[in-house]
């Protein structure tokens, strides 16, 4: 119970230190809200206790002030009575007083688009809402997560019924990850209700309220018979909630008459009919259709008869779910707010150990590079006393008596060097000569890619070409069947008539039959063109085969660069050269070449060796119906003439075989 309290509590204290001016509260500020809350449970002598926490001017800060609450108000609540109901009513009372502080200062942050009850609603479902630790403690100062309040502003569009504007809540948000009750409000009057009527904002958050805090399940007028045999049956407005079933005297529910409080002793029967019930029956205090029973123990159980059959399921409905969630503990709305929360904590504390992981190997790079610069600081160290010594032995050697042999075999080594340095050379150039076969290989490659998408694009036309003459045909053919349907009609009633239009009808059936002719015109034509579309993928076929004989060969080329570089890097044996400076002074890395790769141009002997195939792939002759129908916009083009189409294939054909 505090720490359902503990949110109303903090905005009444921060309201406190505001009218204050200052950043703190002292004790005598205090006063009225202590005394108010305690006259809730009827607790006396609240202030002493007061006074015996804190000094008359000592300045209390808000956890002080709420562990006050606990241990004095809260905690004695508790012990004296656990009912649930009591503590609802209890907690309600708290809101208000709590509100009645803290009203005047949201209501002058507010743009006066809402009514102060409809304020007071959101702030109750902004507490509800409001984010706790891990130990589901209210944080302080009370905020809640910018998801929440996405979650909000959904839940208005809908039962407002609009298109949803699909709002860009970083933007509205700043980027701020948690909202205050302020932030919050204004979102919600700039966003949601702006141009709307504030009787529609006002049922759309009391709906909204109903869902979300108060949780009620259903709604509606039962009719409940009074105590004792001859007790009538009068009306009421029920509302069913999570926890308990409430009967009031009007729609409004301003007059509450009775509350039964839904618990896991609870149950709900239904009453099956009898036969015999009439409407005298009734009148006396009888059986009534459509009824059920909630029993809520030995001294509270109630008969309640609704209007319809179909009413009377939905209220059994609504009273099984709230039993099942008492007998489960917790209603389903907190339990969805719950798992929002507990999946937020797991994304948080998986950033969290992220940015921890990322941190290390931040530390863990820098320490490798501290350590490299270290060994490259030794490095230069050790070059630099190499050099010295170098320097040394050059001089001890100019001095000594084998300098012109050590020079002669200073000059057999460069020998060797140069004639190993050269061979390398002219593997290098190889290797070059096989990168630029390489690449023209590639450009094949590509042309074939080339081939292939031009043969698919053939295709797709043929296709497209049989597709429309299809469509044709059978225009044609339907409109032939409609014509001889007319013509049939017009011979019947024209035979009435008059048996002198036979030549009328001879023409009619001439022209029937050139139809027909037509028809068969289109049929030749669509198999020419199917043998067309044949011819298509037959060619795309072999440039796949094509492709496919060309990737195996940039493989097996691929296979011989791969076995020329592997010896090229062995190179040839690491031998410390000897020259004018000493013995040391170069290795044989110092004499290798860099050669940029240059492109393979076409007078060189490599090219000559690269074969292929460079007979152009001539585009199949698009027929001429096609550009007959895409030049003209009429929904029946006339008939193309036929062409020997054939002749462009067979040319095309003969190209790619030779």
């Amino acid at each position: 119970m505090s720490e359902k309290a503990a949110a109303c509590l903090w905005h009444a204290y921060s309201s406190l230190s505001e009218q204050s001016g200052k950043d703190f509260v002292v004790r005598g500020q205090l006063k009225v809200l202590t005394q108010s809350i305690a006259s809730i449970f009827q607790l006396a002598g609240i202030d002493n206790k007061l006074e015996e926490w804190f000094a008359p001017d000592a300045v209390v800060s808000f956890s002080e002030y709420l562990s006050f609450m606990k241990k004095e108000v809260f905690q004695q609540t508790i012990n004296t009575d656990s009912n649930s109901l009591y503590v609802t009513l209890s907690l309600d009372r708290i809101d208000e007083v709590c509100w009645l502080i803290c009203s005047k200062m949201y209501l002058k942050q507010s743009h006066g688009v809402l009514k102060t009850i409809d304020v007071y609603k959101l702030w109750r479902l902004f507490n509800y809402l409001a984010e706790t630790d891990v130990t589901g403690r209210v944080l302080c100062p009370v905020v809640i997560h910018h998801e929440e309040a996405e979650i909000i502003c959904e839940k208005i569009v809908s039962i407002l019924a609009m298109e949803h504007k699909n709002l860009d809540f970083e933007s509205i948000t700043s980027g701020v990850e948690h909202l205050a009750f302020a932030q919050f409000l204004h979102m919600i009057e700039g966003h949601c209700f702006t141009g709307i009527k504030s009787s529609v904002t006002g049922t759309t958050i009391a709906e909204l309220f109903d869902d979300q805090v108060v949780q009620v399940l259903k709604k509606g007028y039962l009719q409940r018979k009074g105590q004792g045999r001859t007790g009538g049956w009068k009306e009421h407005w029920c509302v069913l909630t999570v926890t308990q079933f409430c009967l009031y005297s009007n729609r409004d529910e301003t007059d509450l008459r009775e509350t039964f409080q839904i618990s896991t002793s609870s149950s709900v029967e239904n009453v099956t009919e009898k036969p015999g019930i009439t409407v005298l029956n009734i009148g006396l205090g009888g059986a009534k259709p459509n009824r059920f029973i909630l029993n809520n123990g030995p001294k509270q159980t109630v008969e309640l008869s609704s209007n319809d059959s179909i009413s009377k399921t939905e209220w059994l409905n609504a009273f099984e779910s709230a039993l099942d969630w008492s007998v489960r503990g917790s209603s389903p709305k907190l339990l969805m707010l719950k798992l929002r929360k507990e999946k937020r904590a797991e994304k948080k504390e998986k950033l969290k150990k992220e940015a921890e992981l990322r941190k290390l190997k931040e530390e863990e790079i820098s320490k490798t590079r501290m350590e490299l610069d270290a060994e490259k600081r030794a490095r230069q160290d050790a070059e630099d006393r190499i050099l010295q010594e170098e320097a040394r032995c050059r001089e001890e050697q100019q001095q000594s008596e084998n300098t012109r042999r050590q020079l002669e075999e200073e000059k057999q080594i460069r020998e060797q060097t140069e004639r190993l340095l050269q061979e390398e050379t002219e593997l290098r150039m190889l290797e070059q000569q096989k990168l630029q076969e390489l690449e023209q290989m590639r450009r094949e490659l590509e042309l074939l890619l080339r081939v292939e998408q031009e043969a698919k694009t053939e295709a797709e036309i043929v296709k497209a070409m049989q597709a429309k003459i299809l469509q044709e045909e059978f225009d044609r053919r339907e409109h032939l069947e409609r014509m001889q349907v007319e013509l049939e009609e017009l011979l019947q009633e024209e035979q009435l008539k008059n048996m002198g239009l036979e030549e009328i009808r001879t023409k009619q059936e001439e022209f029937i039959r050139s139809e027909e002719e037509r028809l068969k015109t289109l049929m030749v034509e669509k198999e020419t063109q199917e043998q067309e579309y044949q011819t298509a993928v037959l060619k795309l076929q072999e440039a796949e085969q094509m492709k496919a004989e060309v990737e195996r060969q940039l493989r097996v080329k691929e296979e011989e660069q791969a076995k020329l570089s592997s010896t090229v890097a062995k190179g040839p044996l690491s031998l410390n050269m000897t020259s004018h400076r000493g013995i040391g002074a170069f290795v044989d890395q110092d004499y290798t070449k860099r050669n940029d790769l240059t492109p393979l141009s076409p007078n060189s002997p490599s090219y000559s060796r690269v074969r292929i195939c460079r007979t152009p792939i001539s585009p199949p002759v698009l027929p001429d119906v096609i550009r007959s129908n895409d030049k003209s916009n009429d929904h029946r083009p006339p008939v193309p003439e036929r062409r020997p189409k054939r002749n462009a294939l067979d040319s095309s054909n003969s190209q790619d075989q030779q």
